[in-house]
């Protein structure tokens, strides 16, 4: 009798708490839609929020847009400032969260996902530049088809990154990074004569760089090109 009290008590407690964390979420959302539209009506909000994005009121705006985000869950503008917001803020990942939701085929939003995907591919975070990339958004640009080359290569996924990044070469992009991630993928391809090729070329491009000397000297040896190699090995040193 008492264990079957004690299941009733918890059950009661349990109940209690999933209804309140239920309506109490729709209760802070009414309170929201109370508080501000009593004040401002949707178009004054959006210009409230770009004039403080506008004047670096970053903190600031993350909490006014957190809140308009919640009231007004369909408005990509609101999106597109909190994405940028937060992407200033050095969140990038929330921001990401946030691009994610906005409609990616709008001509005025591709900016702010060459931005975000960028500083995505640039803080190391493959997995998210990836996602994007799954979900078909800006195939055809440049410098996405950039960030998505070298990101599917971290992934192991080559033959998808050898044409992401054929087609940023093809479109006239032109960086050492870029040409050394298509001789990377042409090793794992069995390709080594072409793969030293592009590697080479991004060492001329840039001397200084030990990652590109390293991978440089290897293919040297692998072509059995082994006097080559070791200069590059000596300057290593």
């Amino acid at each position: 009798m008492r264990k079957i009290l004690w299941f009733v008590i918890i059950l009661s407690v349990f109940f209690t708490v999933f209804i309140s964390y239920k309506y109490g979420q729709r209760v802070y959302v009414a309170y929201l839609k109370i508080y501000y539209n009593n004040m401002y009506t949707e178009p004054e909000l959006l210009d409230k929020a770009q004039k403080m994005y506008d004047s670096k009121m970053y903190e600031e705006l993350s909490g006014l847009i957190n809140s308009l985000l919640i009231i007004y869950p369909n408005n990509d503008e609101f999106k597109r400032i909190g994405a940028l917001n937060y992407n200033r803020l050095g969140d990038v990942l929330k921001s990401a969260e946030i691009l994610a939701q906005i409609d990616s085929e709008s001509v005025k939003h591709r900016p702010i996902y060459e931005e975000i995907l960028r500083d995505l591919y640039y803080n190391g975070y493959y997995n998210d530049v990836v996602y994007f990339y799954t979900q078909k958004i800006m195939l055809d640009n440049i410098n996405a088809a950039f960030y998505y080359g070298v990101s599917l290569y971290k992934k192991d996924r080559y033959d998808e990154s050898y044409k992401m990044l054929m087609y940023a070469k093809n479109k006239s992009l032109s960086l050492p990074e870029l040409n050394f991630y298509i001789g990377l993928n042409l090793e794992k391809r069995g390709d080594k004569s072409e793969a030293l090729k592009y590697v080479k070329a991004a060492f001329d491009s840039d001397m200084s760089n030990r990652e590109y000397k390293k991978k440089l000297a290897d293919l040297y040896r692998q072509n059995n090109m082994f006097k080559e190699a070791e200069i590059i090995i000596r300057s290593l040193k």
